[in-house]
C-alpha cells in the first residue's frame, strides 16, 4: 500500500495540502477539545472562583477562528484546484474529439476510395462482358 492510497482512504484525498491541512484541523481540535476538558475538570468543583487566572475562552475562539480560516482557506484552494482540473480535462477531450474526427475524416476517404475502386471493377466487369459475345457467355 502506497503513500496514496493510505491518503485516500483515511483522509478522503490524495493531495498533500488538503491532507495536512485536514491533519493540523483534527490536531487542532483534538487540543480545544483536551483545554475544555481541562479546565472544567480543574474549575467545574470550585464554583467560588471569580476571577479565572487564564481566558480559556478566549483561547477556544483563536484556535476555532483559526480553524475555520484554514478550512475557508482549504475549500477556496480546493477550487482553484478543481478549476485547473476542469481545464485540464475539457482540453484533453477537445484534443481526443479532434483525434476522432480526423479518424472519421480517414475512414471516409478509404471508404470512398474502396467505393472507387468497386465501381471500376464493375466496370471492367460490365465491359468484359459487352466484348464478349452473347452466345458464349451461353455456352459458357
Amino acid at each position: 500500500m502506497n503513500i496514496n492510497d493510505f491518503l485516500k482512504d483515511i483522509l478522503g484525498t490524495t493531495s498533500k495540502i488538503a491532507a495536512w491541512v485536514k491533519i493540523l484541523a483534527i490536531l487542532m481540535f483534538c487540543f480545544c477539545s483536551w483545554m475544555c476538558v481541562n479546565y472544567y475538570l480543574q474549575h467545574y468543583p470550585d464554583a467560588e472562583i471569580t476571577s479565572k487566572p487564564f481566558d480559556y475562552n478566549g483561547m477556544l475562539v483563536g484556535f476555532f477562528t483559526l480553524l475555520i480560516t484554514l478550512l475557508v482557506g482549504w475549500n477556496i484552494y480546493s477550487t482553484i484546484n478543481a478549476k485547473d482540473e476542469l481545464e485540464k480535462t475539457r482540453d484533453k477531450y477537445e484534443s481526443d474529439i479532434k483525434h476522432i474526427k480526423s479518424d472519421i475524416e480517414k475512414l471516409k476517404e478509404t471508404q470512398a476510395e474502396q467505393k472507387g475502386a468497386e465501381n471500376e471493377r464493375k466496370q471492367m466487369s460490365q465491359k468484359v462482358n459487352l466484348s464478349l459475345p452473347q452466345e458464349a457467355l451461353r455456352n459458357w
